[in-house]
């Protein structure tokens, strides 16, 4: 029993283990783009910028299904994954039971019911962004947009439509093709020869902000040129509805919302079966009959003197005083019997019945006893007047003269 409690204590163990890795966030610079880095490529500064300017910013690290419902903002930097089994809708929009299925939370069609209820993603406008957009929002939606040029370090003049012209040292050398005529998407911001640099495609109440890259948020970048300046107008074209989310999700940062929802996500949900099926044969194995003491094991260190106190104190609580006589006579007899010769035949016990017992100890004992001695010891051989301690103590009193008697002038027999 003692291995069986072992072991189920390493099972909980490493359950509790598995569970809680899960929710230790992960080291500081383990990831580009990163708000929770503080390398020259992650986004810390980005967001201590907005903090100390007041305003709402925070790393999201939970699943899309819980992004808000109405407003907010989201800087994606990198492309969500999709995990194993989440195929896509049949009409390219997610369900009423699929947004609210907990292991549905991580489709990334949550993304496009952000954005049709009001949310605003930035994000860069690199192929593989533009492919993921592609599959969110239709084939049809990004057709006309793609991003053209070479990285220019020299930088680049970013002119926003109210005027207001800031220097951007990460997007020197990219913009956009030029739009076609009646589409929906709208030019923000251009370059000094009017290229397109920052683009503006509507989502039902929402709209993704197409960016020519998003380095100017990396931490050796924010504070050169007017890049912390460009991040600020950024939000002001957005509306700067809710708060601002750095995805850490896309990152792969997602923390589950419960250790229910990360055993039963289909990249662990093997291991979570296999530990069920290893603590279901334990707890068989713990259930099935196996031997047990029913009794004390004998003491045989115990005296017999000690043994003997325990068996009389168990008859005296029994008020068995005649069984106590009896007992205590034929141990006498005994005794007597394998000093002397006086033997019971074949082993067996003395005679229950007085008068048979008189009659085999007098015929054993022939003329050692006479007369009144006969008489005396017939009566005090017998135990039928034994019902009481009282009687138990004369009767003691009579027995231990025949056990004197017995042993005066009686030679012990030798053994041959």
């Amino acid at each position: 029993m003692k291995g069986q409690r072992t072991a189920l204590v390493l099972v909980v163990c490493l359950a509790l283990f598995a569970f809680g890795i899960s929710f230790l966030p992960s080291p500081e610079g383990s990831r580009r783009a990163s708000v929770f880095s503080t390398e020259p490529g992650g986004r810390r500064a980005a967001l201590l910028l907005l903090e100390a300017l007041d305003v709402p910013a925070k790393a999201w690290t939970r699943s899309p299904g819980n992004l808000p419902r109405g407003e907010g903002v989201v800087f994606l930097a990198e492309t969500p994954p999709t995990p194993p089994g989440y195929g896509d809708s049949s009409d390219g929009q997610p369900t009423r039971a699929r947004v609210k299925t907990s292991r549905r939370m991580r489709d990334p069609q949550h993304y496009l019911r952000f954005l049709e209820e009001g949310g605003v993603i930035f994000t860069e406008g690199s192929d593989a962004r533009l492919e993921f957009l592609r599959e969110l929002l239709g084939p049809r939606q990004l057709a006309d947009v793609k991003r053209a040029g070479k990285r220019d370090p020299d930088g680049v003049e970013v002119i926003f439509a109210s005027g207001e012209t800031l220097r951007c040292g990460s997007w020197g050398g990219l913009w956009f093709e030029d739009l076609p005529l009646g589409t929906t998407i709208e030019t923000v911001a251009v370059d000094g020869d009017s290229r397109p640099l920052v683009l503006e495609v509507p989502v039902g109440r929402g709209s993704v902000y197409l960016l020519p890259g998003d380095e100017f948020l990396d931490n050796d970048q924010v504070g050169e040129d007017d890049n912390g300046l460009l991040l600020l107008s950024l939000l002001a074209q957005g509306g700067m509805r809710g708060e601002v989310l750095f995805d850490e999700y896309a990152l792969g940062g997602w923390v589950p919302d419960s250790p229910f929802d990360l055993a039963l996500a289909p990249d662990n949900i093997l291991f979570t079966l296999h530990l069920f099926a290893v603590l279901g044969l334990f707890l068989w194995g713990a259930a099935w009959p196996s031997s047990f003491p029913r009794d004390p094991r004998p003491l045989g260190h115990v005296s017999p003197l000690a043994r003997a106190r325990a068996h009389g104190g168990l008859l005296e609580s029994a008020r068995a005083w005649r069984l106590v006589a009896r007992m205590l006579r034929d141990g006498v007899l005994m005794r007597s019997g394998h000093r002397h010769g006086l033997r019971s035949e074949g082993g067996e016990p003395w005679p229950d019945s007085d008068e048979e017992l008189a009659t085999r100890l007098f015929t054993e004992l022939g003329p050692r006893l006479q007369g009144q001695e006969l008489e005396r010891a017939a009566a005090s051989l017998s135990v039928a007047s034994v019902r009481r301690s009282e009687d138990l103590e004369r009767w003691c009193e009579e027995f231990a003269w025949l056990e004197t008697r017995l042993g005066e002038g009686l030679r012990p027999r030798r053994k041959s």
